[in-house]
């Protein structure tokens, strides 16, 4: 009786010891798709320094820029594996996956006669919406705080690189009236990719992270000017957003009223700071959305029928439009 209590014990030790190691080995993929982060564009930002550069959907990084995808697999087989040792899914990951397969699955069965690469582009797109299923129990408090870290290194090279960039990089995107780089994509070659990674690693910094209210406030200052390099509208308003969420308190409220005709100011100082990229930047940005946004809308339908070509990968293979904002 005693042996098999024991033995029971020792199967339960070994298995509650064998999901750790498979939570560290997701923890480890996690950082490690951080830590490539630098390196997945950088064929394309040698060229864009050498003033080689041909064109922006040009792939001169080779099959390293898949690495993340790779990484992405890697963590959802591991992720299958977890559960299927827990022989339970978390209800929420569930109502999750439901959720995101009820919009994918009708798309990709009505897109079935369109080229595969533009399906195959439309399952990778997918993969970063389903990965957080099966990531899902190896996140835990101490790796968000790793990755907090980490994140802000990413960021200050990230704007070192921009730094860079402004000064010795080709002048792809045009120059400024001081002779400089007008716009500094950072770790990728699409400005507003680089926008999108200083907001989103604001973002983690305000609102994820432990750090100081003086490191946060250091944070802003840095993505301020990181994304001011970039020179993208759009970066720049999701930019103003987080920090009036993360400043904003509920007394402020009183004080929005008061507020508002600065705000009015700021605004038509912004439309002056965007038009120095182009005379009609707000004509050609916005209202090619809005031309994209009527198109899209009038021609489609309850489930898409073409899954897939809304994609980067899919501009990559020759099919849609890029618009740099």
């Amino acid at each position: 009786f005693h042996f098999a209590i024991s033995k029971r014990a020792g199967c339960a030790l070994g298995k509650k010891m064998g999901i750790l190691r498979l939570y560290s080995l997701q923890k480890g993929l996690i950082i490690l798709g951080l830590i490539i982060v630098p390196f997945i564009s950088i064929g394309e930002l040698m060229a864009l320094f050498t003033g080689d550069l041909g064109s922006q959907t040009s792939n001169l990084t080779g099959v390293f820029k898949f690495s993340k995808d790779l990484i992405f697999i890697l963590l959802i087989l591991i992720g299958m594996v977890d559960y299927l040792i827990h022989d339970q899914v978390n209800r929420k990951a569930l109502l999750y996956l439901f959720l995101v397969m009820l919009l994918v699955i009708p798309a990709f069965v009505l897109s079935m006669g369109s080229d595969l690469l533009y399906l195959a582009a439309g399952i990778r797109w997918v993969i970063p919406a389903v990965l957080p299923i099966f990531i899902f129990n190896a996140v835990d408090p101490g790796l968000l705080q790793k990755v907090s870290r980490l994140v802000f290194w990413l960021l200050l090279l990230h704007l070192i690189l921009q730094l860079f960039q402004l000064v010795f990089a080709g002048a792809w995107f045009g120059t400024s009236a001081f002779g400089m780089n007008l716009r500094n994509p950072g770790f990728f070659l699409i400005p507003n990719t680089g926008a999108f990674f200083t907001v989103t690693c604001l973002y983690f910094g305000l609102f994820v992270s432990d750090f100081t209210t003086r490191k946060k406030n250091f944070l802003i200052l840095i993505s301020a000017l990181s994304v001011f390099l970039t020179l993208s509208g759009t970066g720049l308003v999701v930019f103003l957003l987080l920090v009036f969420f993360y400043v904003a308190r509920l007394r402020m409220v009183k004080w929005l009223i008061v507020l508002l005709p600065f705000s009015m100011v700021f605004f038509f100082l912004f439309l002056e700071f965007l038009n120095t990229r182009d005379e009609n930047y707000v004509e050609q940005s916005g209202g090619t959305r809005i031309e994209i946004f009527k198109e899209s809308f009038l021609e489609s339908h309850l489930f898409s029928t073409d899954f897939g070509l809304g994609t980067n990968a899919a501009v990559l293979l020759g099919k849609g439009v890029i618009i740099v904002t």
